[in-house]
């Protein structure tokens, strides 16, 4: 169950461009970013374990990694690095009886589909900057077997600019993820104080529950 919640971040990435965007610019770098730190937690989950250009994830003790890192990392290569979903391969999780649903959402399909729906070309966009998580409170029932999830939660700030030829000379985007447990194996993700190029973009919190 340890990495549960780490899917339900990727499908909440994934989410974001649709639930924000006031300009064309700022809607252009949510959906880089969604792709770089959607196709990061991918690659991080996936096993054996896939390299993206200019992504680091370093693994934490607790259900997330304690960071991702970008370092010139252009978003036009993550779908060609991640093709190994074209061929029925999936995502590792440690319960496939809670994690069924889920995986079934975010099948091989689902994966390039999102992937591709940008069409970013080599040097559209390319992301500097990383994603850290500040505190993670870990409860013995999101590893094991119980409901009830609302011990958990955990805090990650991000920092990520946003370069190429279709982001207009760059943008910054900063913030805090705030992710909560819930009952019934529910998790719901909030961002806070998002902000590109120190414009305030509202993002409708994400909630999920895997149900009893």
């Amino acid at each position: 169950m340890r990495r549960a919640i780490a899917l339900i971040m990727v499908l909440s990435v994934f989410c974001c461009s649709v639930f924000a965007g006031p300009s064309a610019s700022v809607d252009t770098v949510i959906d880089a970013l969604s792709d770089g730190l959607g196709a990061a937690m991918v690659s991080w989950l996936s096993e054996p374990r896939i390299a993206l250009q200019g992504v680091t994830v370093v693994s934490g003790e607790g259900v997330l990694p304690s960071l991702i890192s970008f370092v010139r990392s252009d978003v036009s290569t993550y779908l060609d690095s991640l093709s190994f979903f074209y061929n029925g391969q999936g995502i590792t999780a440690g319960n496939p009886g809670i994690l069924s649903e889920l995986l079934r959402t975010f099948s091989s399909d689902a994966v390039r589909g999102y992937l591709g729906t940008h069409s970013f070309k080599p040097g559209d966009a390319v992301l500097d900057g990383s994603v850290r998580l500040l505190s993670e409170t870990e409860s013995d029932s999101v590893l094991g077997n119980n409901e009830d999830w609302t011990d958990y939660n955990a805090y990650c700030s991000f920092s990520i600019m946003v370069t190429g030829a279709v982001t207009d000379g760059g943008f910054i985007a900063e913030g805090m993820i705030r992710i909560e447990g819930g009952p019934e194996r529910g998790v719901t993700i909030v961002a806070e104080d998002f902000k590109v190029n120190d414009e305030i973009v509202e993002i409708r919190p994400f909630s999920f529950s895997f149900g009893t």
